[in-house]
């Protein structure tokens, strides 16, 4: 926003000022410099009430860009300026107005005297009011005054018969005292120098205070290097924009693979769209309202006008939607908006875009090309903000998966160990005993322990390939999945319903598991799945018609070893079932099914819309 000044004289002051002005702006040009003098309005009498000044300030206002501060020269005290004005404001009074021309020291001399001073510009109102038989306070006092006295500047070329005219109409002699308008002009001109100080000053404070929010600014950033996950990294740095720019609206897009992912309502910024038909009619409503009084044609007008209005600033978040695309492909890093008034910001690291933050309706808008330099500065800390959290995450869950992974296998290497270690005995005294006792009942022995340890190592591998692909977790079609895999069983199956979760390639073993049980274990028939999307969860219902699980075991399937009945093997199957899920931030729970068997109830996290791939 620019800023002017604006000098307020009274008329009497007009010539003197004027002339005054022209040769600052001289001596401007001949020295080369930025700052014009003042803009110069006047105003009658000595000393203006606050209305009419407003008025006055109301005939000449700047336009809507333009800050304008005002210098009030007057006699006497001066106006009361309000609150909400005296920021702009300052006021200097003179004891007399002639005290602008005139040493404090002479002044004070004249006026104890008991001398009337008169300026030129007082000559023709004092002449007018004469002949309009005005009487005035100013008139009364030339009557009773010992002497009248005519401040002199030497820039009226008729001032000679205005005196004598004067001197006619009043019926008392007026003496002249030529001065040199010098001590005006340097007493402007220091007024004028003060004025700039305060502004330099000012601008310093301002500078400091923005050196303050720029060091606070960077310190976020510096400490957002340490965020544990993208979502912290985006809130801090959403916070920062909004402390250096404050804008009316933000919305930020993480970009992943290529792709935008529009993260809505980040740190407290609402992302609006288009308004549905309601929204528009409870508009219309409010517009209603506040012309009922207004006739039909006017209504129609307003009505029309004002739904347009707001449906556009609903819509003004749009401006990176159409274009969001076309952004994103280009080489471009950053992007003005149409208005002018907001901006678009890549976020990069070694060439990649992380996240593109795009800003509407920020302060001071004519200032965007400033803020820019600013913000393309930051982007770059940014985008090695995004990364380093990216990454943090992707080695947390690496080692939180590597945890799991390596207690999982202890449990594989104890059974290894154990079971087949007893196997091998098994095996081991059926040939001991065949050898003192040829019976073939004995090699039957060994011959079934074989099978079984073949069986457990082969199940162990099967274990271990389901824990060991763990990866991102992405969006899945639960209901083709679950297609897919009843088809490898010969029961009555039944798949009704759908929903997209997070899950990563583990998740068909997982699910296979919990049938096959079902099917071996179980001896159910028929397979029931149910799935379901449930607020923010995804929930997958398996029933099976089987022999069911007792009440008191529960909460022990999932548990680690535990078996139940003559089929259970190593008792890991759900073991490593429930390691899985929880690895997804779900949940696997077990009920009763109706007239029988048991009902596996998974929960898991459902992928949004924009993330289905």
């Amino acid at each position: 926003m620019k800023e002017k000044r604006c000098l307020i004289v009274p008329e009497t002051l007009r010539a003197e000022t004027e002339t005054v002005l022209e040769g600052l702006e001289v001596e401007r040009k001949r020295m080369g410099g930025k700052e014009r003098p003042p803009v110069l309005l006047t105003f009658p009498g000595n000393c203006p009430e606050w209305g009419s000044l407003l008025e006055l300030l109301e005939e000449n206002c700047p336009p809507e860009n333009v800050h304008m501060e005002y210098l009030l020269l007057c006699a006497e005290k001066g106006p009361e300026v309000p609150g909400k004005y005296r920021k702009q404001f300052r006021v200097h009074c003179f004891e007399h107005l002639a005290g602008a021309f005139l040493g404090p020291t002479t002044l004070r001399k004249k006026l104890q005297a008991g001398t009337f001073l008169l300026l030129p510009g007082m000559l023709d109102a004092l002449l007018e009011d004469r002949k309009r038989n005005v009487e005035t306070k100013g008139m009364k006092e030339i009557l009773e005054a010992p002497a009248v006295l005519l401040v002199d500047t030497g820039l009226d070329p008729e001032i000679e018969i205005k005196i004598r005219a004067f001197s006619a109409v009043f019926g008392i002699s007026c003496g002249r005292e030529e001065i040199n308008p010098d001590f005006y002009k340097l007493f402007l001109k220091t007024l004028i120098l003060s004025l700039e100080n305060e502004k330099l000053e000012r601008w310093g404070q301002k500078a400091a205070e923005k050196s303050a929010f720029y060091a606070a600014a960077f310190e976020m950033l510096r400490e957002l290097m340490h965020a544990e996950n993208e979502k912290k990294a985006i809130e801090g740095i959403t916070e920062v924009f909004k402390m250096l720019f404050a804008p009316g609206k933000l919305v930020y897009f993480s970009v992943k693979e290529g792709k935008l992912w529009k993260q809505g309502n980040v740190h407290g910024y609402e992302v609006e769209f288009a308004p549905e038909r309601g929204v528009e009619r409870e508009i219309e409503k409010k517009i209603e309202k506040e012309i009922e009084t207004k006739i039909e044609k006017e209504i129609e007008k307003e009505i029309e006008t004002k739904i347009e209005k707001e449906i556009e600033t609903e819509t003004e978040s749009k401006t990176l939607k159409t274009s969001e695309t076309t952004f994103l492909e280009s080489e471009a890093n950053y992007l003005i908006e149409g208005s002018g008034d907001g901006f678009a910001l890549k976020f990069r690291n070694n060439g990649e875009t992380l996240g593109i933050i795009e800003l509407q309706e920020i302060c001071y808008p004519q200032y965007i090309e400033q803020y820019l330099s600013l913000a393309l500065d930051i982007a770059t800390i940014c985008g090695l903000v995004i990364s380093n959290s990216r990454r943090y995450s992707e080695i947390k869950n690496s080692r939180k998966i590597m945890v799991q992974y390596a207690d999982v296998l202890k449990v594989i290497n104890r059974i290894l160990r154990h079971d087949i270690n007893n196997q091998l005995n098994m095996i081991n005294m059926a040939l001991e005993l065949y050898r003192e006792k040829p019976d073939e009942k004995y090699i039957s022995i060994a011959l079934k322990a074989v099978v079984r340890g073949a069986g457990i190592i082969q199940q162990m591998g099967e274990l271990e390939t389901l824990v060991s692909k763990g990866g991102e977790l992405n969006s899945c079609n639960i209901k083709e999945v679950a297609e897919e895999l009843m088809k490898n069983y010969p029961v009555r199956t039944r798949v009704e319903g759908g929903c997209q979760a997070l899950v990563d390639e583990a998740f068909p073993s997982v699910l296979d598991n919990i049938i096959r049980n079902a099917i071996i274990h179980g001896k159910s028939e028929q397979i029931n799945i149910l799935i379901a999307g449930e607020e923010k969860h995804c929930v997958i219902r398996i029933a099976d018609y089987g022999t069911g699980i007792p009440d008191e075991i529960k909460t022990k399937v999932f548990e680690e070893g535990f078996k139940y009945g003559d089929t259970g093997n190593t008792g890991l199957g759900l073991y490593i079932v429930k390691k899985v899920i929880d690895r997804y931030g779900g949940s696997i729970s077990v009920e009763d099914n109706q007239p029988q068997g048991t009902v596996f109830v998974i929960k898991l996290k459902c992928a949004r819309q924009d993330e289905v791939r």
